[in-house]
């Protein structure tokens, strides 16, 4: 009569599940992985049009490491290291990526002292840009070359940039410009 019984076991296992299921989306990070579904329209158009970047320009930091994953579920995997960001591919980038059908993850980490910064990113296709976790500015652009201005303000420590760009159509370009 005053046990602990199976409702109140179901009740406060369902309680528990909707506490975590509402923790998480308060979670910094839980969720928001660009290479597993974030898309640029859920950043909206935050781009800056060229020649309107703030603070200082920020030259190509190297030491950048590139991750390719196929995006037609294949399961093609490749990594690749490089000093400077200037890619170019007319097809597949490795062996077993599906040519048009692949994402690139692009990620540096450098030293950087505090400030107002920005860079200028040329690509084809659409990409999404995150500066130290947080996504900064992401845009889509189907045939053309085009290039659009990071901005973003850093407090302390090391830095981190990545880049998540997708191949859809066409030759694929992601280079740093300035």
């Amino acid at each position: 009569m005053f046990g602990i019984g199976r409702r109140e076991i179901v009740g406060l296992l369902l309680f528990g599940l909707a506490l975590a299921v509402t923790i998480s989306f308060y979670l910094p990070g839980v969720g928001d992985d660009a290479s597993q579904g974030l898309r640029v329209s859920d950043l909206g158009t935050s781009a800056t049009p060229v020649g309107t970047g703030s603070g200082t320009p920020l030259a190509d930091p190297g030491g950048w490491e590139f991750a390719y994953q196929a995006d037609d579920g294949s399961g093609g995997r490749a990594e690749t290291k490089a000093t400077r960001l200037n890619l170019t591919f007319d097809g597949e980038p490795a062996p077993g990526l599906p040519e048009d059908q692949w994402i690139l993850t692009a990620e540096t980490t450098f030293a950087l002292q505090p400030g107002d910064y920005h860079f200028v990113i040329e690509y084809r296709g659409s990409v999404v840009v995150r500066v130290n976790g947080s996504a900064v500015t992401g845009e889509s652009q189907r045939g053309d070359l085009a290039a659009i201005v990071v901005p973003f303000q850093h407090i302390r420590g090391k830095a981190t940039i990545q880049i998540t760009a997708r191949d859809s159509e066409g030759p694929f370009v992601l280079r740093w410009k300035r």
